[in-house]
């Protein structure tokens, strides 16, 4: 896999345009703003094992107080005051929480009241004001995934910005393979980055592929890469009123057969950031639609 990057600045401020690169397959678009339903796991395989549990995903660019949400359905459960759901984090209500943190290494884990319905069943997410937040109407049969019933898979949403009370919005994912996450990118690693004082390649997106063979222009650097916020490890000195831009790239690799059924992407920036996978564009955060030039600049955010 590999990552690409570039980051814009408005007067001390940056924009980041960001681009992974996964040789074996590419990977969607993560970005949405709302708090769903994104995997249940109703059928147990054995059926004595208490491994059943729906879980939540907020992909939002900000934290959500979920105090006092509930959960209802088959299964009933209320968040107590202080719970959090961070940009990016998963939220799992299990029947036995013991048991899914020893199985799956799941660590945010709540205990529900009752049980999943092997036949499918409406499961419903309800704000602390009863308003609804979400809604899935699960069944066991076409289209809904028939491995989920009966082999012990659970069932995932295939992406957050679909209706995920279509059945063809849901694809098995075998719960033996759930566990605790994998870092492919840590924090602090070394890039290879550009400054924008001019495109990056011709023609201007070539930067972002696989093949791209990267000049003398090009530098290593430890991150945070960045200037006058004051934490940065590769100081860009000479960025201020000269530059908006910086381009990263970052090559990891992914073994073909665990292709991460999710990939999650936590970005530090300020302003902006535009991200690829392998030349493709799977997020965009504090910047306008649209192709982007070396010179253009970001939303103003930190």
């Amino acid at each position: 896999m590999f990552l690409c990057c570039a980051i814009t600045n408005q007067i001390r401020s940056k924009i980041l345009l960001l681009g992974f690169i996964v040789s074996s397959e590419l990977l969607s678009t993560f970005v949405v703003a709302d708090v769903v339903i994104n995997e249940i796991h109703y059928d147990a395989n054995p059926k004595t094992e208490p491994t059943e549990f729906v879980e939540l995903f907020n992909s939002g660019d900000a934290r959500v107080d979920v105090s006092g949400w509930r959960i209802a359905g088959g299964v009933d459960y209320t968040f107590p005051d202080g719970s959090i759901l961070d940009s990016g984090d998963f939220l799992v209500i299990a029947e036995d929480v013991a048991v899914i943190r020893s199985r799956f290494g799941f660590q945010t884990v709540h205990q529900y009241r009752g049980r999943l319905d092997n036949d499918g069943e409406k499961i419903k997410l309800m704000d602390s004001f009863g308003k609804d937040v979400d809604e899935v109407d699960y069944d066991s049969g076409f289209p809904w995934p028939t491995s989920a019933r009966g082999v012990g898979s659970s069932m995932e949403l295939i992406h957050p910005l679909l209706d995920n009370d279509l059945g063809g919005s849901w694809r098995s994912s075998s719960v033996g393979s759930i566990g605790p996450e994998v870092t492919y990118i840590s924090k602090g690693s070394s890039w290879r980055y550009r400054k924008g004082n001019s495109e990056p390649s011709n023609p201007i997106n070539a930067w972002r592929e696989i093949a791209f063979v990267e000049d003398g222009t090009w530098f290593t650097g430890e991150s945070v890469i960045g200037f006058g916020d004051g934490d940065d490890v590769t100081v860009l000195s000479d960025m201020q009123n000269a530059y908006s831009t910086v381009y990263f790239r970052k090559r990891f690799n992914v073994e073909s057969d665990k292709i991460p059924a999710r990939l999650l992407v936590r970005l530090y920036i300020d302003d902006g950031a535009i991200v690829w996978i392998n030349g493709t564009e799977i997020a965009r955060v504090s910047v306008t639609s649209g192709p982007k030039d070396f010179d253009d600049l970001g939303r103003n955010h930190e």
